[in-house]
């Protein structure tokens, strides 16, 4: 452990003093998730309750920390991703080592994903994609406590981790939270009254958030851009909105004709604008935050998305060959290396040769999003994958150790992500896949455990 921390606290130096990374909090400002940051500052608790668009957890982080560090905020921010990082990876090296019994192997493992371009561009990125990568790992280390010591308390950790979670991306659904919970009651039943004993409280924190988003909102979801999102991946084509086919009234098809995510002017012709008794709540009736920038948790967006949702639906049942191609790209786009995420490119450029390194040079096969690294991770992932369902399907329901158990829990949060990122969203799909980075990690460890560990020795002794 001490060589871990040594190791990523010195590389930490190199890339800010010899590279120049620099933290970029921009997306404070600019993004789409954060409520206006005035109203963070003076009405932080009216601006959380009636937040419709994202779950509440980033923006009341982002909120405490403005009251707090008014002027600093950015190297708190800073300080706090280098501080989360650093407990990941020493958690992810402790997991590796219970499960592997192998130190030396999982120092490897663990050092060469805290150096790698992808960990310290999204380290150095304020957002919450490396926060949900670093919860995702800690549970990891938190289930195997919880099933190794068989305590309450390592259970409840462990739920309430992805508690937090769910309260912070919307994408790790309610539905999620549920499923691993049904999971562990039936793969470890000698231990389901504890288990639900831990997870009946942050299950219940959980389904409050949609219950309330229910009542006030009518829509029983941590977030209100379902539609527009799914609408990205879906939606035909607009010279093809007016096919008699899709059965889309004049109102929904002038609306999805604009396009999702754009300024509410757009769609204020075509719709009937909200009144009634939440039309004096700030977060809800800005068209525009302070500095600016459009507010997407303007409630008129309720409608407007769920517009976006019935086209949606209708245009994959009208042309599903439509959807298959999206779906194809956004694949494509989730096995791309991770760095690759535009909102990167500043930092990135900084460490080019580096970043190439890691990347095999990127170098392209077909057309300009396809490349060799592209091939080798799909490749390696549904090995991987294929290895670990095969280890699964081995073991006999009653007989599953606890390193069996984080097995198919770590096998179970891929799948998830990379069903939901791919079938769901189109063009963001390789930032989903970072934050089951750690979780691969573990399946590749575990499952390839003894052959890379003769390869790591190998590799030490011709040094």
């Amino acid at each position: 452990m001490a060589w871990l921390v040594s190791i990523t606290l010195t590389s930490r130096l190199v890339f800010k003093h010899v590279f120049h990374l620099e933290f970029d909090s921009s997306h404070l400002w600019i993004g789409w998730q954060v409520i206006d940051p005035q109203l963070l500052q003076h009405h932080l608790l009216q601006s959380l309750w009636y937040l419709h668009s994202q779950p509440p957890l980033y923006n009341l982080f982002l909120g405490i920390t403005l009251k707090l560090f008014p002027a600093s905020y950015a190297l708190v921010l800073e300080w706090l991703y280098l501080l989360l990082g650093l407990l990941q990876s020493l958690l992810l090296f402790r997991s590796l080592c219970i499960i592997t019994h192998k130190p030396v192997l999982s120092l490897a493992v663990a050092v060469v994903f805290a150096v790698s371009p992808c960990f310290v561009l999204y380290e150095n990125w304020f957002f919450y994609t490396f926060p949900g990568m670093c919860l995702l790992s800690i549970s990891i280390y938190l289930l195997l406590r919880f099933l190794q010591s068989k305590r309450w308390i390592w259970g409840f950790a462990f739920f309430t981790d992805l508690s937090i979670l769910g309260l912070t991306i919307s994408m790790f659904h309610l539905l999620w939270l549920v499923l691993i919970t049904a999971g562990l009651l039936w793969l470890y039943r000698r231990l389901a009254r504890t288990i639900l004993l831990a997870a009946i409280g942050p299950l219940l924190l959980v389904s409050a958030w949609y219950l309330k988003n229910l009542l006030v909102f009518g829509a029983f979801t941590a977030s209100s851009w379902f539609g527009m999102n799914i609408s990205r991946i879906m939606l035909l084509p607009a010279t093809e909105l007016q096919q008699p086919g899709l059965q889309l009234d004049s109102v929904t098809r002038r609306v999805v004709y604009e396009g999702p995510f754009k300024p509410l002017a757009h769609y204020r012709s075509y719709i009937p604008l909200y009144h009634g008794p939440l039309e004096h709540i700030p977060v809800l009736q800005q068209e525009c935050k302070s500095n600016g920038c459009d507010n997407y948790n303007n409630i008129n967006y309720v409608q407007v998305s769920e517009r976006f949702r019935q086209a949606a639906v209708r245009s994959l049942r009208y042309h599903a060959g439509h959807y298959l191609h999206y779906v194809l790209v956004a694949n494509t786009l989730y096995f791309s290396p991770a760095s690759e995420y535009f909102h990167l490119e500043k930092n990135r450029k900084k460490i080019g040769r580096y970043n190439s390194l890691f990347n095999l040079g990127d170098i392209r096969i077909h057309k300009r999003y396809i490349g060799l690294m592209n091939i080798l991770l799909a490749l390696i992932t549904g090995m991987v994958i294929i290895a670990s369902l095969l280890w699964c399907l081995r073991k006999r329901l009653a007989c599953m150790k606890a390193r069996d158990i984080v097995i198919a829990y770590a096998l179970f949060n891929i799948l998830f992500v990379l069903c939901t990122g791919n079938l769901l969203e189109i063009g963001e799909n390789m930032r989903f896949r970072f934050m089951t980075i750690p979780l691969f990690l573990v399946l590749c460890t575990t499952v390839y455990g003894r052959w890379l560990y003769n390869f790591c020795l190998r590799c030490y002794k011709m040094l």
